[in-house]
């Protein structure tokens, strides 16, 4: 099966998406992008879309993960290990937040967190349910 995601026979137009990008969200080291692709039925007989996402490599370059190549179990136990590293973190990032947000109001300039952009996240309407793409 060739690379995921597939590089397009024609060139895009500069700006234009490529079709497979479902959602992205750029932050202070890197882009994380999901695509959603069909699979070719001549190439892989599982059928179906094919879920990947890209993320950035510390070392250059970046990493593309097939998700749809795992089983439902092996799926299950990589969400619980973000999960749980999501779930540690948040706290930490809060209270990092707060010590460099007061460190601002008193006119320091200590932490680079006060500086950055903010995180840009883009997900496709199509992605999204309708009820939360009416609430936005």
């Amino acid at each position: 099966m060739p690379a995921f995601p597939r590089k397009p026979d024609v060139q895009r137009p500069r700006g234009e998406v490529n079709p497979a990008r479902i959602a992205s969200a750029r932050v202070v080291f890197g882009e994380f992008i999901v695509y959603q692709n069909a699979t070719d039925p001549e190439q892989d007989i599982e059928g179906g879309d094919n879920i990947a996402i890209k993320f950035p490599n510390p070392t250059g370059g970046t990493i593309y993960h097939k998700l749809t190549t795992l089983t439902s179990e092996e799926l299950e136990a990589v969400k619980m290990i973000f999960d749980l590293a999501f779930s540690l973190a948040a706290p930490i990032c809060k209270e990092r937040d707060r010590v460099a947000a007061e460190s601002a109001d008193r006119g320091e300039d200590l932490y680079s967190r006060n500086y950055r952009a903010k995180p840009h996240v883009i997900v496709k309407r199509s992605v999204v349910a309708p009820e939360k793409v009416a609430g936005e």
